[in-house]
């Protein structure tokens, strides 16, 4: 009697207890799935998911109940992943054939250090370090070889304006402008850069009792640079012009340089060029064609404003060594305004100066356009 009393307690205790971890779990927060990682901020609070990649200090970090965030090192308390990643120091450029060993595992960063599963190296301060790229991507950017339509990056726009009255009135821009960096990422060293650029405006009056009046522009050019060094590079490109405004069916150039990026960090960059080539110009009036021997000077200039905004500028004189008469000018200014991740507003002054156009035509060009610009990544 006493042993099914003892019996009937023990079945009742453990029943219990069963009923109290049942409780507790159904209130416990769950557990952080298998397979991701782990943000602890130092406000205490906690967000799981996927680290993408941490550039100049930035850590972007991919959430299911939040989405795609970045934020600053100072704000995190603790980081874990569970998979592997390389860790690139700041001033580190690696090549294809790299003998740089880079930390490679998976990651825990506590006390603004950075400790690296299975590598050899100690922790590492946060500030030290450039970029964390996953080990998929980093292996791929080492040893791929991308092919010829691969890594380009740009942006097309597109504008139209229509007047529809006693007066018709047509203006259309367009331009394409994109650039292809080899290897494609900025941890690494560049070797090679092709850029190509075209940009159209086309403008068409018409009223009674007077003849059309119309305007057609374009410049279409490429560039392909291979850098000696981390600033220096030779250069080769052409380039062709048409303005009807100025009496100039077409400009063609064909030439090689130099190039210096003079200042490069994350918010700006500066470049300056010169070159040597052969240059034709074709008129409406076939007598005043010219065949020239010159240079081109040129400087561009790109920085990051606030709100994802940028402002390009350039100039560039075009001197004729065989006839000092046949020179040019270039100089332009734009401003692109997004409003969304793949479009916006672009805002361009652009000013052609040509000394010797024909008879009747003036010498400068001026374009004042706003477009929508859609990007390209």
């Amino acid at each position: 009697m006493a042993r099914s009393i003892v019996l009937h307690s023990l079945q009742s205790l453990l029943c219990f207890v069963a009923l109290c971890a049942f409780t507790l779990s159904a209130f416990a927060a769950d557990p952080p799935k298998a397979g991701t990682d782990t943000v602890t901020f130092v406000n205490g609070e906690q967000i799981t998911g996927k680290l993408l990649k941490v550039a100049d200090g930035k850590i972007f970090f991919h959430s299911e109940m939040v989405g795609d965030v970045s934020f600053e090192w100072a704000k995190v308390k603790e980081l874990k992943t569970t998979t592997p990643f390389a860790v690139i120091a700041k001033g580190d450029k690696l090549a294809k054939q790299n003998d740089k060993k880079v930390p490679e595992g998976t990651l825990e960063v506590t006390d603004n250090k950075i400790a690296v599963n299975g590598a050899s190296a100690g922790p590492v301060p946060t500030d030290q370090i450039s970029f964390v790229v996953d080990q998929p991507g980093y292996d791929q950017a080492i040893s791929h070889h991308p092919g010829w339509s691969e890594g380009w990056v740009g942006a097309v726009t597109a504008g139209l304006s229509l007047v529809e009255a006693t007066q018709h009135n047509t203006n259309f821009t367009s331009g394409i402008a994109v650039v292809r960096k080899s290897p494609s990422v900025d941890w690494m060293t560049t070797r090679s850069r092709t850029s190509l650029d075209f940009s159209n405006s086309y403008g068409k009056l018409t009223q009674p009792g007077q003849p059309d009046a119309k305007t057609s522009i374009y410049h279409a050019d490429g560039e392909q640079d291979e850098y000696l060094s981390d600033r220096l590079y030779a250069l080769g490109h052409v380039s062709f012009d048409h303005n009807f405004a100025q009496g100039l069916d077409l400009q063609s150039l064909f030439g090689g340089g130099l190039g210096f990026t003079v200042k490069k960090d994350k918010i700006q960059e500066l470049d300056i060029k010169a070159d040597l080539h052969y240059e034709k110009q074709q008129f409406a009036d076939s007598t005043l064609n010219l065949n020239l021997v010159g240079s081109e000077f040129a400087e561009s200039y790109m920085r990051k404003l606030s709100h994802s905004m940028v402002v390009t500028q350039g100039l560039l004189y075009d001197a004729s060594w065989n006839n000092t008469h046949a020179y040019s000018a270039q100089g332009f200014i734009g401003l692109a305004a997004p409003f969304s991740k793949k479009f916006s507003v672009a805002i361009n002054l652009m000013d052609g100066f040509l000394n010797n156009p024909p008879p009747g035509f003036k010498k400068n060009s001026l374009q004042f356009t706003t477009a929508l610009t859609y990007t390209i990544k």
